[in-house]
């Protein structure tokens, strides 16, 4: 789920490097992303591509593209925030 603090801001492509997604879709603020059953979801680390000067946190904990781990065994939320708010 996506939480936009900024009209600006926005979140362009998502996926997991660690696992074989066959299909992703982003609807507004919801990413549904559909992998093999057999994927360990707790340790997965999502690729995702944002708008020009845009970051992406999770529980208030800055995500680095491919590197940040999430356990997705549950909801995940990302705050997409446009580094230019005063």
């Amino acid at each position: 789920m996506l939480k936009n603090v900024d009209c600006d801001a926005s979140l362009n492509s998502f996926s997991f490097d660690d696992a074989i997604s066959s299909h992703t879709i982003i609807e507004g603020n919801n990413v549904k992303v559909y992998i093999p059953e057999s994927e360990n979801l707790s340790t997965l680390k999502a690729s995702f591509e944002l708008s020009e000067g845009a970051f992406a946190l999770v529980n208030s904990n800055l995500q680095n593209s491919g590197v940040s781990v999430n356990d997705f065994s549950d909801l995940v939320v990302y705050t997409i925030v446009s580094s230019d708010l005063d």
